[in-house]
């Protein structure tokens, strides 16, 4: 299991960190955040979705219609469809968290992955000065402008949600399905959002939840690319893994990007 901790540079800065050779550290995540500019390309990947936490809508990427995997994560690790990895994924092992005692979010990172640094030719925390390598401000660089969109996300669903155009969605979840991931998957009613009055739609565009409703709408007819992600899983064991390129487009060689 993933246990993110604060990274210290009392603690880390003799450590270092390894890169993730593969997905494999996602294959049980059924949903992931994003927000902010990686809304058009995520959307044009895969569905979007709004998922309820505590009183707050948060849109999300849905990776499976079953809890505890990610279709995305092909069985040898790589990502398995599509041209864009989401930003959580695309930066691990590090993650903006809020911690006890803290008053704002920390750089994390998940414990499994840091090593000592004597004997190792992974990535080191800090240089030798204890700042921070060029390699880790660009990690904290993306993840500030990912928690800044993230909360502007948040805020447009907010406004989406008091104008009464977020709704259940109830999908089907199929044969073979053992977990279904059916309760508390929202989505925007499109014939709601056009009979908005002017003075309701002015409002969303100035909250900036239209670009947000757009972008979960668009992705929608990417729902299809579940079932045909399921279906390759069962068969993969006899299929080769260059089919997978021209069943669902070319994947990414790179594990861990951060533009």
């Amino acid at each position: 299991m993933t246990k993110f901790v604060a990274l210290d540079r009392k603690i880390h800065m003799s450590r270092s960190w390894r890169r993730p050779r593969d997905f494999r550290f996602a294959a049980n995540e059924s949903l992931v955040a994003v927000a902010g500019t990686e809304l058009a390309m995520t959307a044009a990947s895969m569905p979007l979705v709004f998922v309820k936490r505590e009183e707050t809508f948060e849109l999300v990427a849905l990776l499976s219609l079953e809890m505890g995997r990610n279709l995305f994560v092909a069985p040898d690790g790589q990502w398995a469809a599509g041209q864009y990895i989401p930003t959580l994924f695309r930066t691990y092992p590090f993650r903006l968290l809020r911690v006890k005692a803290a008053a704002q979010m920390v750089l994390c990172v998940d414990e499994d992955s840091v090593q000592n640094l004597e004997g190792s030719s992974e990535e080191r925390f800090f240089d030798a000065g204890g700042q921070p390598t060029a390699i880790l401000a660009e990690v904290i660089k993306t993840l500030e402008v990912f928690e800044r969109g993230r909360l502007m996300t948040i805020s447009a669903a907010k406004a989406l949600d008091k104008a009464g155009v977020i709704v259940p969605w109830k999908l089907g979840a199929g044969d073979g399905v053992q977990n279904p991931l059916i309760d508390g998957v929202h989505r925007v009613d499109e014939p709601r959002l056009n009979a908005l009055g002017d003075n309701e739609f002015m409002q969303l565009r100035k909250s900036g939840g239209l670009p947000v409703a757009y972008a979960q709408l668009m992705s929608m007819a990417r729902l299809e690319l579940l079932p045909r992600l399921a279906a390759y899983h069962s068969a993969q064991s006899a299929a080769p893994r260059n089919a997978l390129a021209g069943m669902f487009g070319d994947g990414q060689d790179d594990t861990l990007r951060f533009g």
